[in-house]
């Protein structure tokens, strides 16, 4: 009869052979395909000897007279014997995708200890231990490797401290503002969540550490990670970027994805130069990486204790009853007795309603009037605000006369008068007052040199002056607003553009061109009845242009009853496909998942319906494009016509010429112009490119096409 027990003990001990040669050799061992093919079977398999082990060890412990019976040693055979395979598997897996680091080291070495000792304990323990004591010593030694080897194999895969994380304290240390560096405070804390399990020290995924400078600039086996200033020789970027579907994204579609905000903070950071060790500080307020990476920050930036008041708070009747649509009274914080009040609608103030706060003077400790017909005469009855600390007075009536009486006000520290007609005397008058700190005067009648002289005057109160032009530097203009929502319109469009400093000339095209000093002036709302791109900049005598801000707008065409997939958009890109290329919804170039189809291993076909026969002269469709993502334009495109769904016409065909270099995400529309032709169905259909080209970093895999909207006109 074979012998069972005796067959496994031999494969264990030649699989233990094997493991140690691979221990010593295994930089020098090149995989066949179906050897990469079994490794990957380690993350399968493991579970199951995990378990035999600890009923094995388990039995030491409690049931020793168990462990003689033959059923049973054949059972220890078998947990041995998936033991080592387990082992090996995992060092095959590491072989095949060449991963590094030091957990990466010392999870193989405590598999192979491991695998050894559970050899050892189940086939010759009757030997080497003679007592009931050394077997449960050996017993407990035992699953500690196996939990300490779990624990390495969980941190390789979940991330750093895979059984101890639920022990450590994830509250992140309170922070300073002026102590905060881009990359350490910003940039690394999201690497580390969402690519941190894989590209770190201690695993090495591809060669490559994400957690310094030196790591990311060196790259891994693929490529530098960054390349500063370049997005296009980031590999990093190009992989966050890719679709979804694709087997080169990262992190893996199981893995939890960066957002949106962290994407654009990510590609700015690297666009910006990729800067390491400097101070968030350092750079301008209106910088673009700044602004992106404050939301980061805010939980962790120190705040100032809530500030204490001996005053008794007002009642929430009263608080009630003065907030109207015009008139904003609030809380300054939970608990807190303090009141903030904000006017409204310069059309519906009147004294009355600065008047009627009466009742709730001494709570008030913030009080905004800005843009408001406030006059000096108003300034007297303001004494009656007897707590106030924070007053906004800016763009209103008040001049020099009467500023006397806000001396009353003995904790105001902050007194903003922008936009008001106050002079040198004026701010000499309320530079005076004791306990002033903060003091904002910018486009008044007061001159630079009048406002730094002032500044010398009064060395404890912070004069805010703005930029008076070019006395000392220039400096770009704020970009221009567009207010009008872009995407498709049916008739015609109402263009609504501002800016937020007074002065300002706004220039615009309509063809997507930037604007310069000759353009068209903006003066008033406008009407479009054609599709166009807008493009604004803001200009101003002793200031640099503003960077230009677009928008694009489409003109809706000839309203389309149904459309029809004939084939299926990728699974993963087929979000809203009953109805998301006639929903006249644009879309967003950076959203390839919920507004728009993509296609990649077939054609793209549909059927419009435009539900009775109509006349026609072509077909737009808006095609998203992102170079780097792997999403291309299509390299042919064609429209036929029928009126029954049977015979066909073809009105349209054409072939487009590929990208010779990467781009930035876009939307543009592609159009198929032909003879006017009446028909009721257009059947659409667009090609993919079958292989990326030479230049690009996924030369020969197959490219993208995305559709967002078809428009028949």
């Amino acid at each position: 009869m074979m012998d069972v027990r005796k067959i496994m003990k031999t494969l264990s001990f030649c699989g233990l052979v094997f493991l140690g040669f691979l221990l010593l050799f295994e930089n020098r061992v090149a995989l066949p395909i179906w050897l990469q093919v079994a490794g990957r079977y380690h993350t399968l398999l493991l579970h199951f000897p995990i378990v035999l082990l600890c009923l094995v060890l388990l039995a030491a412990v409690w049931n020793e007279p168990l462990m003689q019976t033959t059923k049973w040693k054949n059972f220890e055979s078998l947990t041995v014997l998936t033991t080592v395979a387990t082992a090996i598997l995992g060092f095959l897996l590491s072989i095949e995708q060449t991963d590094k680091g030091n957990t990466l080291f010392w999870h193989k070495w405590s598999g192979t200890i491991l695998a050894f000792l559970a050899y050892l304990f189940c086939f010759y323990r009757e030997r080497i231990l003679e007592t009931q004591i050394k077997l449960r010593i050996s017993a407990v030694f035992l699953f500690l490797i196996l939990t300490i080897t779990g624990h390495w194999g969980g941190s390789i895969t979940h991330g750093d401290g895979y059984l101890t994380a639920v022990f450590q304290s994830n509250k992140s240390e309170p922070l300073e503002l002026s102590e905060a560096r881009i990359f350490k405070d910003v940039v690394q804390p999201i690497l580390a969540d969402k690519c941190g399990n894989c590209h770190k020290a201690s695993v090495l995924k591809g060669g490559l550490s994400l957690e310094d400078s030196v790591s990311i600039f060196k790259g891994g086996k693929n490529g530098k990670a960054i390349v500063a200033g370049s997005l296009d020789k980031s590999l990093l970027y190009q992989r966050l970027v890719l679709p979804m579907t694709d087997k080169k994204h990262m992190p893996l579609s199981e893995k939890p994805q960066l957002s949106a905000s962290e994407l654009a903070l990510i590609e700015e950071w690297i666009k910006m130069g990729a800067p390491f060790e400097q101070l968030l500080v350092e750079r301008p307020l209106a910088d673009s990486l700044r602004i992106l990476s404050m939301p980061f920050l805010d939980n962790r930036l120190k705040k100032s204790s809530e500030k204490q008041y001996d005053f008794k708070a007002a009642s929430a009747d009263q608080i009630a009853e003065l907030n109207n649509n015009y008139r904003v009274v609030k809380q300054l914080g939970f608990s807190s007795p303090a009141l903030a009040v904000s006017f409204f609608g310069k059309a519906n103030y009147s004294f009355d309603q600065l008047k009627a706060l009466k009742p709730i003077a001494s709570q008030i400790v913030h009080l905004n009037l800005a843009k408001m017909p406030v006059t000096n005469d108003q300034l007297d009855w303001m004494t009656n605000l007897e707590n106030l600390e924070e007053l906004n007075l800016n763009y209103t009536e008040i001049d020099n006369n009467n500023l006397k009486a806000l001396a009353g006000l003995k904790h105001l520290h902050s007194l903003s008068l922008v936009g008001t007609k106050i002079n040198q005397k004026g701010l000499e008058i309320v530079s005076s007052f004791s306990e002033l700190k903060t003091l904002y005067v910018w486009n008044t009648d007061l001159t630079l040199a009048e406002m730094k002289n002032l500044q010398v005057k009064f060395p404890a109160i912070q004069i805010e002056t703005g930029f008076q032009g070019a006395d000392t530097m220039v400096i770009p203009l704020n970009q221009p607003i567009i207010s009008t929502a872009a995407g498709f319109f049916k008739e015609k469009v109402s263009i609504s553009l501002k800016h937020v400093i007074n002065g300002v000339e706004l220039r615009y095209t309509l063809n997507g061109k930037e604007p310069d000093s000759i353009s068209l002036l903006y003066s008033s709302p406008f009407f479009v009845d054609s599709s166009f791109k807008l493009t604004v900049k803001a200009f101003k005598k002793g200031w640099l242009p503003s960077k230009p801000v677009s928008s694009q707008y489409f003109k809706a065409g000839i309203p389309i009853v149904k459309s029809t997939l004939l084939t299926p958009p990728d699974p993963k890109y087929a979000l809203h496909a009953d109805k998301i290329l006639i929903d006249l919804d644009a879309g967003d170039p950076g959203d390839f998942g919920t507004r728009a189809l993509g296609y990649q291993k077939n054609d793209a076909i549909v059927v419009l319906d435009m539900g009775k026969p109509t006349e026609m002269h072509g077909l737009k469709v808006l095609n998203l494009q992102n170079i780097g993502a792997y999403i291309f334009p299509p390299v042919q495109m064609q429209v036929l016509g029928s009126n029954n769904m049977q015979d066909w016409k073809q009105l349209s065909n054409q072939h487009y010429t590929m990208p010779i270099k990467m781009a930035g995400a876009n939307t543009p529309f592609l159009t198929l112009n032909f003879q006017s032709a009446t028909y009721r169905f257009l059947k659409f259909s667009a090609k993919p490119i079958a292989k990326l080209p030479e230049w690009h970093p996924g030369k020969g895999q197959p490219g993208w096409f995305f559709m967002s909207e078809l428009v028949v006109y």
